[in-house]
């Protein structure tokens, strides 16, 4: 019977040990799995962190790359800024249903106009910003995508396809997800 106990004993070590070698290979394996999923996913959640984060003064950094665009002049007042708007308008956009007049904030300090030619329904919109003294366009303004080319790289990671791109940042969310539960796992005892 001695022999029987200790038979048990025996067994009973190995599995404790075999137990034992499984969770070191458990807990190795998040561990590599919370490292390289989280390097990886890591800095693409970071560029747009990153982007997001300079996006949110997307209207100053847009200010700050056309120094062309007219001053807000404060002293015009918002009737003045809607009969200027209005009058280009119908000289500009006379067949138009829809447009939007943006007034200057301390946001953004611009004039600016916006339509969408009827017959064009699947282009963008038109986008015209006024000097507010003259009531005309600005026209010299350099082609630059500003701080609203930051907000885009944001959530969109701006040269690829929007599909592409939102499939690209679900995933990497949920692998972050997944990074921190297998942190979790390789910390716990």
């Amino acid at each position: 019977m001695a022999t029987n106990t200790g038979e048990q004993l025996m067994a009973a070590s190995d599995k404790s040990s075999t137990i034992a070698a499984n969770d070191v290979t458990f807990r190795q394996s998040m561990k590599w799995l919370h490292t390289w999923v989280g390097l990886v996913v890591g800095w693409v959640l970071f560029f747009m962190f990153v982007t997001g984060t300079a996006g949110y003064f997307d209207d100053k950094i847009t200010r700050w790359m056309e120094p062309e665009r007219p001053l807000v002049a404060h002293d015009v007042s918002t009737d003045r800024l809607l009969d200027l708007s209005q009058a280009y308008l119908t000289q500009h956009a006379a067949g138009v249903d829809n447009w939007q007049i943006k007034l200057p904030s301390r946001r953004d300090g611009n004039l600016t106009l916006k339509w969408r030619e009827p017959a064009k329904e699947g282009e963008k919109r038109i986008t015209k910003i006024l000097d507010p003294h003259t009531g005309q366009a600005v026209s010299n303004i350099r082609a630059t995508g500003g701080g609203s080319e930051l907000y885009s790289m944001h959530y969109a990671l701006q040269y690829l396809p929007n599909i592409v791109s939102y499939w690209i940042v679900g995933c990497c969310t949920m692998l972050m997800l997944l990074a921190v539960i297998t942190g979790l796992i390789s910390i716990t005892s």
